[in-house]
């Protein structure tokens, strides 16, 4: 058997201003899930996709930030959805 594809980073999404919340604390935290009912930090692997629900703005602070983080990361996760939960207990469509 071959040896695995190198692990692919992990993701979060926030907003700009939301960011130097972030740095100063140097760490993202868990927060409120309605969905799960308990805090969460919501992280994606590989990659990041940002659908913004028909919102618009002009506020910088209203635009969304990607912050990064090493595969290595993955020996913290407690517990994995293969689907985002939130979109799937809203019942929202994707598909277009």
């Amino acid at each position: 058997m071959g040896s695995l594809p190198p692990a692919l980073p992990l993701a979060h999404l926030t907003i700009a201003r939301w960011l130097s919340a972030i740095l100063k604390l140097g760490a993202i935290a868990p927060r409120p899930c309605k969905v799960l009912g308990k805090d969460l930090l919501y992280l994606s692997y590989g990659g990041l996709f940002y659908r913004p629900d028909n919102i618009r703005t002009q506020q910088a602070t209203e635009l969304p930030v990607g912050l990064v983080f090493s595969p290595v990361a993955l020996a913290g996760i407690t517990s994995l959805f293969p689907f985002d939960s939130g979109a799937m207990a809203g019942h929202k469509d994707f598909s277009s």
